[in-house]
């Protein structure tokens, strides 16, 4: 199912009901002058959605957000103190909202922000791997968890290109490509959640076979972009140990290994692109964003720039093949010759 995309524009605060997908908000603008923003709110069906958005007046918002799904939200930026369920709200900081529970926000001037909806079953399935997880969400059912000052600025810079690229690209993303998304955005949603666990779970397999059954795993889905946390919710391990048991084998970390998959992946797919393929198309396809350090991060694995395997791509290679072949009786006859 491709990712769905609902964009609005506005110059009235009343637009900010519909802040979040499930549920209208009752808002309160509190900064004086005409309100400017825009909304985005991304679809990947029943179980999972996305909003986004900034607008550039102060704003109160209470209600319910959803009946029936979880909402995991952070702040991107604002000019000004916010407060969330009574506690102070930085960039950052995942503000959480269970089904039905009644929210209280005051966001500042200037805010950006991101809000994931997620079905209960879905988020217990996603944290699986990692025991007490989902336990400790549900401890958690309106709260404000806070992030150190590196690992929030780290979380703000890595879901903004995340969100700008499902909002221009998600309508043409397949089905995989759009998980890898989805899960991207929900690992960096639920870090205080897996952090905070402590529970330990069953004695894994051996570092050989998990990492046997991961690259069959990772052969078995094709071109598809895989994101660490489907590997750990597959094969019920947590991110640490899957971690060691590639630094054991292969020598580097199951990203770095994923990575250079992908590479060749599109590596692959490049060489045998006809007409119509891009770089830009096959990178995106294969889970690569920034086309910048994904170019560098090619050259320096295969020793040459995504557009200089294009062109020598088979298509090309079989045209000159087939030329060969219709006159191989001249050229047969030249060697004899």
């Amino acid at each position: 199912m491709p990712v769905l995309v609902a964009r609005a524009r506005f110059t009235d605060f009343e637009a900010l009901q519909d802040i979040v997908q499930d549920k209208r908000s009752d808002v309160v603008q509190l900064g004086r002058g005409r309100m400017h923003g825009s909304t985005t709110h991304l679809s990947f069906g029943e179980q999972f959605g996305i909003s986004t958005g900034w607008f550039t007046h102060a704003l109160r918002a209470r209600g319910v957000l959803s009946d029936h799904r979880w909402c995991l939200g952070m702040l991107l930026a604002g000019q000004g103190p916010a407060v969330g369920h009574g506690s102070s709200v930085k960039a950052g900081d995942v503000v959480t909202a269970a089904p039905g529970e009644d929210r209280y926000v005051k966001l500042p001037d200037r805010t950006s922000y991101v809000a994931a909806m997620i079905e209960p079953k879905e988020l217990e399935a996603f944290l699986e791997p990692h025991p007490g997880a989902f336990e400790e969400v549900e401890l958690h059912r309106l709260s404000v968890l806070a992030a150190d000052p590196a690992t929030a600025e780290d979380n703000v810079q890595r879901l903004v290109p995340l969100l700008n690229t499902l909002a221009q690209e998600g309508p043409l993303m397949s089905d995989g490509t759009a998980d890898f998304f989805k899960r991207n955005i929900l690992e960096l949603l639920t870090a205080p959640f897996r952090d905070a666990s402590r529970y330990q779970g069953r004695r894994p397999m051996s570092s050989e076979e998990l990492v046997c059954e991961v690259d069959r795993y990772l052969y078995a889905v094709g071109n598809r972009p895989v994101h660490i946390s489907e590997l750990c919710e597959r094969f019920s391990v947590h991110r640490r140990m899957l971690h060691r048991a590639f630094i054991d084998v292969l020598g580097m970390p199951p990203i770095t290994f994923a990575r250079r998959k992908r590479l060749g992946d599109v590596h692959w797919a490049l060489l045998t692109g006809g007409r119509g393929t891009t770089v830009k198309g096959v990178a995106l396809e294969h889970g690569f964003i920034e086309l910048g350090r994904f170019a560098d991060a090619y050259r320096r694995m295969f020793g040459e720039l995504p557009r200089q395997t294009l062109k020598r791509s088979f298509p090309t290679m079989l045209g000159w093949f087939v030329f060969c072949l219709h006159d191989l009786p001249s050229i047969a006859s030249t060697i004899a010759g």
